[in-house]
């Protein structure tokens, strides 16, 4: 609500026709009444021959009252039909004075009235003054009210200008000087002032607005850009107007007033509200402007857009409508937030809500606000805020809860593993339930206070930390002792021993690892897990291991007594059958002495067998060498030249000449004439039967293909008995199922392996792996 005064100071700023009312109708008073106050100028109460600050009388004290009575309220004013005409006044010594009272009213944009102006002149009662003296009275007058609007343009910072277009003659007041930084003796020139409006736009508008009121009488009113005198920029509202006499411009006036700081301010506000535009399109945030009062809202196409809508689709938005679109179970929530806001316990409104989109699900938005504008009675007038998306951040919060939960979950769960994390100086700042569990300490007892010397036994300490200067030269101390390795960059697991609250001792194995937040080590933790089972099973193996080394031992020993005793037994039947036979001829086509020879040859074969397994087995740890594995199958094929001759079986070698295997050379001799006598051995009848041998690279092996097309293995029946001792499955006479035993037990100990690829009565290939 404005007061009477200020609004008398904005009324003559933007229209100076009420100057011209002032300095016709004005000269010795002025009373301002609106709807809130009045105000009466300095000029009247001394013509009244009051002071300035005698200003606690009213108006109706002034007054003296008579047939018609003069009203200082607007609403009588508006009211009556009040005429222009004399009334009288109380002057302060006691005399009266009789004042003619013009009335003005003041309308504002729209046509409504808003004020009056009553102005007080006392030219009709000057009969008593002679013609001279009525003018020099009149041009006193005019000097004091030029005076009067001089100090109240200074006031308001507002200066006055006039063109007189008859002699070519520009006026500036004294603020107008001021305005443009001239002297106050500086004689302006039209052309001159013209040309310090800033060229361009400024100097354009202010040019063609001139010659239009000029030609046609058109007032303007522009806000433009001068270069004062001195060479400064400002801003300026000028305002102006247009006398015409008989159909000709004679006068142009107006006013003038320095507007840069408002200009300034009103372009940084507007810049502000551009970079803040760009700011909230950057965080993808909507906005809406509510006033409380009367429940208008004005919302940004990407508020509509956030819950899937278009503004038009979506307008009007009241305050019901925002109800409608909350989740029933966030709306007290919300409403609270807002009400204390409203209560100015805080200064900022803010609430996270779930809110309907179009589609039916419902979203997360962050909604803020604050109130910008409150009521003469202190309500809550109009707020401003943004509403943002942050559905991903509460899925994201969710997903961080959950797995914090069951980060805790496990925590809470591994009652019987150790897990302590501390910070850089060793305090512990986690100790879980399987720490509590293990060492006897609970969580008050430890947690901040405590390090993890306080269950470590100290000779380990004292051990670890002089390896420590043994392997690296350095001493450390206390913490250090246990973080060297991790604060090296490697993972440290070794064997400690804890020591329980009531001082029981017992094995760990300890890994502690940094703990860090942006690449940077904030804490350390330490995972340890009881090992005494493992220690006690491991006590168990040692014992087992150094009982069956024993047992292998005697095994070997009792091995290579049996096959040289069995050898000596056999040899001695052997040769006991043949004196038998040497003394008695006869006797050799005795079925019974054919049967005990080839008994005693069986035994002597089976003899055989068992001493190669024995001299296997104890080949193992021998040093392999690098044999060509070309050159040994040539060789084993030289061997067997009479037999593969009478075979009729053909053949063939792809074996790159220079690939070598690491073994032993009467091992890979025996294998090798294994597979091709096994060959020749199972050939078909009923085709022209081939061996051929090739070999490739898998990995770190040579694997020595051996493919034939004889008869061929039923290897759903007999896969599991294939390699076993004394395991036949064909009927050939020779079979004794020892080869493929003895064979596989010889590449399983140059550390390689056998697989097999058959199907009967078309052919098989063996795949030997051995080593590189």
């Amino acid at each position: 609500m404005m007061h009477a005064q200020e609004q008398f100071y904005e009324i003559i700023k933007k229209d100076i026709r009420f100057i011209d009312f002032i300095q016709e109708h004005a000269l010795d008073g002025l009373i301002v009444v609106n709807k809130n106050s009045f105000w009466i100028n300095p000029k009247l109460y001394q013509t009244l021959g009051y002071k300035n600050n005698d200003t606690c009388l009213k108006p109706a004290d002034l007054l003296i009252i008579k047939d018609n009575q003069l009203s200082f309220d607007f609403t009588d004013l508006k009211n009556q039909n009040i005429a222009d005409c004399n009334y009288s006044f109380k002057h302060k010594n006691g005399n009266t004075i009789t004042l003619f009272t013009k009335i003005k009213t003041v309308t504002n944009e729209t046509g409504d009235l808003v004020a009056f102006f009553i102005g007080l002149n006392q030219e009709n009662n000057i009969q008593s003054y002679s013609s001279e003296a009525l003018i020099k009275e009149q041009q006193l007058q005019l000097k004091k009210q030029k005076l009067f609007l001089e100090k109240c343009n200074l006031a308001a910072k507002i200066g006055y200008w006039e063109v007189d277009l008859a002699s070519q003659s520009l006026y500036w007041s004294d603020m107008t000087k001021v305005i443009h930084e001239a002297a106050i003796d500086y004689e302006p020139k039209i052309a001159a002032a013209l040309n310090l409006y800033k060229e361009g736009e400024s100097r354009d508008l202010i040019t063609l607005s001139f010659h239009s009121i000029t030609t046609k009488g058109t007032p303007f009113d522009h806000e433009l850009q001068i270069t004062t005198l001195q060479g400064n920029d400002r801003w300026v509202q000028s305002i102006g107007q247009a006398e015409f006499k008989d159909g000709a411009c004679v006068r142009i006036y107006g006013t003038f007033q320095d507007i840069t700081a408002k200009k300034e301010s009103r372009l940084a506000l507007i810049q502000e509200k551009e970079k803040l535009q760009s700011i909230i399109q950057a965080t993808n945030a909507g906005t809406w402007e509510w006033n409380i009062q009367t429940g208008e809202t004005q919302h940004s196409e990407l508020w509509a857009n956030i819950i899937g809508y278009t503004l038009d689709e979506i307008a009007p938005i009241d305050t019901e409508k925002w109800i409608s679109l909350i989740h029933p179970d966030d709306i007290e929530r919300s409403n609270k937030n807002m009400k204390a806001c409203f209560e100015k316990q805080t200064e900022f409104y803010r609430s996270e809500y779930r809110i309907k989109h179009k589609d039916g699900s419902w979203i997360w938005v962050l909604d803020k606000g604050k109130i910008i504008s409150w009521t003469d009675d202190d309500e809550p007038l109009m707020m401003f805020g943004t509403h943002v998306d942050i559905s991903d951040n509460k899925k994201a919060a969710l997903q961080l809860t959950e797995t914090l939960n069951k980060i805790q979950g496990i925590l809470d769960a591994s009652t019987k593993v150790s897990i302590i994390e501390t910070d850089l100086n060793g305090t512990i700042t986690t100790f879980n339930k399987g720490a509590q569990n293990l060492l006897g300490y609970s969580k008050k007892e430890v947690l901040n206070k405590q390090t993890p010397f306080l269950f470590h036994q100290k000779d380990e300490l004292l051990a670890r930390r002089q390896a420590i200067f043994d392997e690296f030269g350095e001493n450390v101390d206390t913490f250090k002792i246990l973080t060297y390795e991790s604060n090296r960059g490697n993972y440290d697991t070794r064997e400690w021993t804890y020591v329980k609250k009531n001082g029981l001792q017992f094995p760990v194995q300890l890994t502690i690892t940094p703990v860090k937040t942006n690449k940077i080590t904030t804490g350390y933790l330490g995972i340890a897990v009881d090992i005494s089972n493992l220690k006690n099973a491991e006590k168990e193996i040692k014992s087992l291991l150094d009982v069956t080394k024993d047992q292998n031992s005697r095994l070997k020993n009792f091995a290579h007594i049996v096959s040289h005793n069995l050898r000596s037994h056999s040899g001695n039947i052997a040769m006991m059958l043949d004196l038998l036979e040497y003394e008695n001829p006869d006797l050799k086509e005795n079925e019974f002495i054919k049967y005990l020879d080839q008994a005693s040859a069986n035994l002597k074969e089976t003899i055989e067998h068992l001493n190669q397994v024995v001299l296997m087995n104890n080949s193992i740890n021998e040093n392999l060498q690098d044999l060509n594995l070309y050159d040994y199958w040539k060789k084993a094929l030289k061997n067997l030249t009479v037999v593969t001759a009478q075979s009729n079986v053909a053949i063939s070698c792809e074996i790159d000449p220079y690939i070598t295997i690491k073994g032993i050379p009467a091992y890979l001799e025996s294998i090798l004439l294994n597979f091709i006598t096994n060959g020749i051995k199972y050939r078909s009848e009923e085709r022209q039967s081939y061996i051929k041998a090739s070999c490739s690279i898998e990995d770190r092996y040579v694997v020595l293909h051996i493919e034939d097309n004889g008869i061929g293995i039923d290897m759903q029946k007999n896969r599991t008995k294939l390699f076993g001792m004394y395991k036949t499955f064909t009927n050939n006479p020779e079979a004794r199922g020892i080869g493929l035993f003895i064979t596989k037990n010889q590449v399983e100990a140059l550390g390689g392996k056998i697989k097999v690829e058959s199907e009967l009565n078309k052919g098989t290939t063996f795949k030997i792996y051995l080593k590189k």
